[in-house]
């Protein structure tokens, strides 16, 4: 699929998005998997992987006011500027998976407006300048496991995650 934004999914209004599987789709501005231009959304359960914003933000996910994305695994997206995994203005951003994403800067997640994230693992994305994350607006980050550790928030950590096979894009977390 390819759009101006929102190459998957382009949605203004609030709903849910449950148990989906969001992979190789394009979008020329915003959004290459998912782009919400507006509040009260819910991404859940998803697997939002090989996504391309051509231009500027958001190769997985781009995420206007008070969204919720939770229990995602975001992984090889690629943007033309930043956050190639999730762009997150505002919202939350719960126990999800952001790795092996792409972009000029914050090939992991950029955040604006002041999001909440938490019991998340943002690592091995790759970036220009600040790699892993961009916090633009004083985000919460609380229980994360990335590198380096954000200036704000507690319960932080930069072990490794120990995933089963991440060579092969296989991102569940080992035993033990």
């Amino acid at each position: 699929n390819q759009a101006g934004s929102g190459g998957a999914i382009g949605i203004n209004k609030s709903g849910t998005i449950r148990r989906c599987r969001i992979e190789g789709n394009t979008a020329v501005n915003h959004g290459g998997g998912i782009y919400c231009s507006t509040t009260g959304l819910l991404v859940e359960a998803c697997v939002i992987r090989n996504n391309v914003t051509e231009k500027y933000d958001g190769g997985g996910v781009f995420f206007n006011f008070g969204n919720t994305i939770r229990n995602c695994l975001i992984s090889g997206n690629r943007a033309g500027q930043v956050a190639g995994g999730l762009f997150a203005r505002d919202g939350v951003v719960e126990s999800c998976t952001i790795v092996g994403n792409t972009a000029a800067a914050a090939g992991g997640i950029r955040t604006a407006h002041a999001p909440a994230i938490w019991n998340s693992i943002i690592l091995y994305n790759t970036g220009g300048v600040n790699s892993n994350f961009y916090n633009e607006a004083n985000a919460t980050f609380t229980g994360c496991c990335m590198a380096p550790l954000p200036a704000t928030g507690t319960g932080n950590f930069s072990a490794d995650p120990l995933f089963v096979d991440r060579a092969n894009g296989n991102y569940r977390l080992m035993r033990g």
